[in-house]
Formats: structure tokens, sequence, C-alpha cells
């Protein structure tokens, strides 16, 4: 059975990472001590849909063609992610180590470089007690992500490939072991969206969701929304965080079997085109923030962020077309390739909402 959302493209989707970024952007705009942690919120989200979409397009892929190549999975996915990443990596280098822009930052990106050049960008993150002076800092979610993909697929689709009955008990068992350390805590938020892609394809359980969908969405939006001024925000927002992306889990489950007022509201154009658009705002606006900051010297609250998400959107917008998308299509023919003696798959990354 294969039929998640019925669609390969879902806009409301992209609806959420709009909003995901621009909680991440509300953070940031702010000093990173900030008590509630609001960016990590959006986070959580990009987490639980990155889950919900990888699993949910392998099982597609497997769906149409008896299993999931591996090498096809691995190519797309490196040519959708680190052509971006390190060209944005290359850009914060030759302003801060080239031309000494922020000369407190040339210290704490010399240091980090080594781990962000291999991809551990999660190891500079802690050690600067997650994030505070150190440039970049936000690439540590696509650490904990790149790692994740590189071993998920080997145990859902190829360790289980034929034993797929353990799925789901093998996906809880990670989510829960997740659950127990703080530092592998991020890997629980896109088991939760993986739980999500595979549970769907139990008949039960989707027709219960489907059943409770009317009413499951509003009280999971309610949650979402309490967890956002919650006190546990403030002394457990580990544990909160936690509990975040598991509710959002099954407001997305809502969100994509059934018609909703949230998934007409979240399929607008503007929001729609905002979260096509995350994967770039979320490389550089940090960037962006630190220049109208030191060289407009823009300090309102407010007016900084939409300031950050307008500077970073036009930015994003010209590395979408310019560099994204040419080496997105570069990678799936490349894939095609690798993979040339089987069909084609049911949904492939560039018909679906597979970003990051």
């Amino acid at each position: 059975m294969f039929d998640p959302t019925k669609k390969s493209y879902l806009p409301e989707l992209d609806g959420l990472r709009a909003l995901a970024i621009v909680l991440v952007l509300v953070q940031h705009v702010r000093s990173v001590e900030s008590a509630v942690p609001i960016g990590y919120l959006g986070v959580s989200i990009f987490f639980v849909l990155s889950g919900y979409l990888i699993t949910s397009i392998s099982l597609a892929e497997e769906f149409n063609k008896g299993g999931l190549s591996l090498a096809g999975f691995y190519i797309r996915r490196a040519f959708r992610i680190f052509p971006l990443y390190y060209f944005v990596l290359g850009i914060y280098c030759f302003l801060i180590l080239g031309l000494n822009l922020f000369p407190d930052k040339h210290l704490p990106l010399k240091e980090a470089l080594p781990f962000y050049l291999v991809y551990l960008q999660e190891i500079p993150f802690f050690r600067a007690a997650q994030g505070g002076s150190l440039p970049f800092y936000q690439s540590w979610s696509l650490g904990f992500e790149e790692k994740f993909y590189f071993v998920w697929p080997i145990i859902c689709f190829a360790a289980l490939r034929y034993q797929k009955a353990w799925r789901i008990p093998a996906a809880v068992f990670l989510a829960v072991a997740c659950c127990l350390n703080h530092y592998s805590r991020p890997y629980a938020s896109i088991l939760f969206g993986c739980l999500l892609a595979l549970g769907v394809q139990v008949e039960s359980v989707r027709k219960w969701v489907e059943r409770t969908a009317e009413v499951g969405i509003w009280i999971a939006a309610a949650f979402l929304l309490i967890l956002h001024f919650a006190p546990i925000l403030f002394w457990r927002w580990e544990l909160a965080i936690t509990l975040y992306a598991f509710v959002f889990a099954f407001f997305l489950g809502f969100l994509v079997t059934t018609e909703s007022y949230f998934r007409r509201a979240l399929g607008t154009p503007m929001l729609a085109f905002v979260g096509k658009m995350s994967y770039g705002i979320y490389l550089v606006h940090l960037l962006c923030i630190g220049l109208l900051r030191s060289k407009l010297h823009i300090q309102n609250i407010w007016f900084l962020l939409v300031c950050a998400l307008g500077l970073s959107l036009a930015v994003a917008v010209v590395l979408h077309y310019s560099l994204e998308q040419p080496f997105i299509r570069f990678g799936r023919h490349w894939s095609k390739r690798a993979t040339s003696s089987e069909p084609g798959p049911l949904i492939t990354p560039a018909e679906s909402n597979s970003q990051v």
C-alpha cells in the first residue's frame, strides 16, 4: 500500500516551511540568549517534515520499483544539499576571513571551519554553548539531518526490506532511545516524521487519522500554540521541544489526509513560495541579520525581522534559480543514470515537497 498524500506536491507543506523559517528568524533577530527557544520550535518543524517527506518518497520508490536504490537516494540528496551549503559557507569565509567584515567572528569561524568542511557542524555548535557568537551556527541541524539520512535508508529500506512489519517497531525503539540523550534528541524529531509516513501505510491507522482529523487538527494546533508560551518552555525547553515535535507529527498527519481550513491557509501561493526558498533563507539569514545590524544599525526587533526576511528571501531566490535548482536537476540526472536499469519512481524529489 502506498498513498500518504494522493498528490506528489502539497503546497501546504511548503507553507509549513514558511512558518518554520519565520520562527527561526524571530529567534535570531533577538539575542541568542533569549529565554524562549522559538527558533528551536521552527527547526523541529523542519525535522518532522523532513522525516515524513523523505520516508514517503522512499516508500513511493519502493512501491513502484520493488526497492529503494540507495545509490540514487544518496546522489539526489548530495546534489540537493551540498552545493548550496558549501557555496554559502564560502561566502561566510570570504566576508569574515577574507574581508574581515566581522572581526569578532574571525577566530570562531577559523576554529569551526574544519568541522564545517567535513559536515560535523554540531560539534562546534554544542562546544559554543549552542551558537553564541559562532558564525554559521544554524547549520548544526543540517549535520544531524544528513547523518540520519545516511543511516535511515540502510535500516528501513535495506536491512528491513523483507521485514516491513518491523519498520514501525524499529522506528519507535530508535525514537525512544534518542529521546533519552540530549545530543540525540533531534534525531527523535526526525523519526516522528518517519513514523508518520510509515504509520499511514497501515490501513487501520490511516482510517483513524482520517476519521479524527476534522477535530484532531484543531486540538493539535491548540497544543502547539500552547507550547509556544507555556511555562515549561522556560525551564524544561528540551522536553518541550521534543513534545512539540511529537504533537506536530499528529498535526501533519491530520493536515495531509483531509481537507481543512489549515490546508487551505497554508497552501496560499505566497507561503508556498517562501517555503520553497526556505533552505536558502535558512543558510543566509544570520549573515543578513548581521549585515543589517552592524552596517545599517537596525535595532528595532520587528523592523529588523521584516528586513531580514526580505533580504534573506531575495538572496535565496537568486541562489535557488542560479545554483540550487541546476544542481538538483543535475543530481536527478545522475540518479537516473545510476538506476537506469530500473523503471522510474512513482514520486521523485523534483515532483514532491522534498526539501530541507
